[in-house]
């Protein structure tokens, strides 16, 4: 089981929400964690979409929320 890595953006007018999305898109991270990032969901959702990123987010309003979809979708 991949460790779960919480993750926040950081002022979404920085460079934070770039650094992070580049970074949780490689494929070493992409293998080896689950993050969980802490921010706007339609701010990373923009630069997702203006950085052309391939990554799938989901909107989950808490941490425990996150872990019940996870388990969900490894059954």
């Amino acid at each position: 089981m991949k460790p779960t890595i919480v993750i926040t953006i950081g002022d979404f007018n920085g460079i934070g929400p770039e650094v992070v999305l580049k970074s949780i898109s490689t494929p070493s991270i992409k293998k080896n964690i689950s993050p969980i990032l802490i921010g706007s969901f339609d701010i990373l959702q923009y630069y997702i979409k203006s950085l052309k990123i391939k990554i799938d987010l989901v909107s989950v309003g808490s941490a425990t929320e996150k872990t019940k979809i996870g388990k969900a979708m490894r059954a």
